[in-house]
């Protein structure tokens, strides 16, 4: 099956469903040498992976990660990094404010691949803790209100590709998937994406898995994987059985925009001041705003405000009253 479907590859045709998922059986199995599993990673890069091919490989990870039965449903924000901006960790700082709020959280991440600081190294510099058990991270979601998820220690089958990965140094189909492995029970995800056809890939692959309230986003003035401040932010909400497609501007909320350079970060250490500083209300109006932006979408996908702007100037003032970093120092003592 394997030789096939590298033949097929090599002429440029797309895989099937069941296809892309054999080629993960194939992994779990030993069943495919590293040279293989090379030459399939390659083909599909250079012929850009197909929504279904993306969704049938989904699938079959996902189906054997290490499950986390957190009671209380969960949102998920992450993001596929890869877009070279060097942005402090907004996505993480996200997920804590929305904790906070009292929004349970089951933050998806890993270590540094194209940046400085993965969201696992910012969580580490903060001096919050993770778990391999899958029954304490469930635990911690359903009595903290959150908890991270180092995705290596849930996803076997991926740390099996790893060498090959490594040794490849590109991108792969394993990295458009990461972001939608999340094994928590999930009630939405705000996931960043760099770049536009990513965006379209996987809002298409969702629709194909079924999954529901998935908002995606991509900044195209800028290339961030997160909600814009310097510029239009292109989206596709995937809710029900349908996609709504659509653009949003700062402006259309009345927000100033800001030049790029606001939301630059740097190691891990760095990145973890920054986020501090915001949690005290002592964050650059840049800085805040955004870590606001994105949190606002957040509540909006959830029905908790009837607007995006509703949800930006809550947010904001429960950053400023100081609530977050209040909830930060409770999960630090309680670790």
């Amino acid at each position: 099956m394997i030789r096939e479907i590298i033949k097929k590859l090599s002429f440029g045709n797309n895989l099937t469903f069941e296809e892309s998922q054999k080629i993960v059986e194939s992994i779990e199995k030993d069943e495919i040498t590293e040279a293989q599993l090379g030459g399939i990673l390659v083909s599909l890069r250079t012929k850009g992976e197909t929504p279904e091919e993306l969704a049938g490989f989904i699938s079959a990870l996902h189906s054997r990660a290490k499950r986390v039965p957190n009671k209380s449903p969960a949102i998920d924000v992450c993001g596929t990094g890869g877009d070279h901006s060097n942005t402090f960790n907004i996505s993480t700082g996200v997920a804590i404010v929305l904790a906070s709020m009292g929004i349970p959280v089951a933050k998806h991440g890993n270590r540094a691949a194209s940046s400085k600081s993965g969201s696992i190294d910012v969580v580490e510099a903060l001096n919050l803790k993770f778990h391999s058990e899958p029954e304490k991270t469930a635990e911690e979601i359903d009595s903290k209100g959150i908890s991270f998820i180092f995705a290596p220690y849930y996803h076997p089958v991926v740390g099996k590709a790893g060498k090959v990965r490594k040794e490849l140094g590109i991108g792969t189909i394993f990295n458009l998937s990461g972001p939608m492995l999340n094994p928590a029970n999930l009630k939405a995800q705000i996931l960043g994406v760099y770049s536009s056809s990513v965006l379209k890939k996987l809002a298409e692959c969702a629709k194909i898995l079924g999954r529901d309230n998935i908002l995606f986003y991509h900044g195209k003035d800028d290339g961030i994987d997160e909600i814009s401040l310097s510029g239009v932010t292109e989206m596709a909400w995937v809710k029900g059985n349908s996609i709504d497609y659509f653009t949003f501007h700062p402006s259309d909320i009345g927000l100033p925009t800001y030049p790029p350079e606001e939301f630059k970060g740097g190691d891990p250490k760095e990145n973890a001041e920054i986020l501090l500083n915001i949690f005290k209300g002592k964050g650059t109006p840049a800085q805040t705003d955004i870590i606001a932006l994105n949190s606002a979408f957040g509540l909006y996908i959830l029905g908790n405000v009837k607007n995006v702007r509703e949800g930006f100037d809550k947010i904001k003032e429960h950053i400023l009253e100081g609530k977050v970093y209040k909830f930060l120092e409770s999960l630090r003592e309680a670790t």
